[in-house]
């Protein structure tokens, strides 16, 4: 489950519309984006929320599912400052995730 402050902590709220898959394994936010995350799911792939995490949609429920469901406890998901197009995933390897 991903729960998200609008006021500072004060409070949270779900932020998990359209995000599938068992447990969140990773979260990164696009520097050049300040309102564009990604979220690696356990069995659910990988997901991208242009709102703040209002809303989520898959953006690669192939590879990024095989490796989720391959044994994946947690990992690491990195949005390359330096070309945010392009993601990383760290598991038992690295997987590079180009962002359309």
């Amino acid at each position: 489950m991903i729960l998200r402050s609008t006021d500072g902590g004060q409070t949270f709220e779900p932020a998990a519309q359209g995000l599938q898959g068992e447990r969140v394994l990773a979260l990164a936010l696009d520097p050049s984006k300040s309102r564009r995350l990604f979220a690696w799911a356990y069995t659910g792939g990988l997901f991208r929320s242009d709102d703040s995490a209002t809303t989520w949609i898959g953006v690669d429920t192939d590879e990024t599912l095989r490796r989720s469901t391959s044994g994946a406890t947690r990992g690491a998901l990195i949005v390359d400052p330096g070309d945010p197009l392009r993601v990383y995933l760290e598991g038992a390897s690295i997987l590079q995730f180009v962002n359309q």
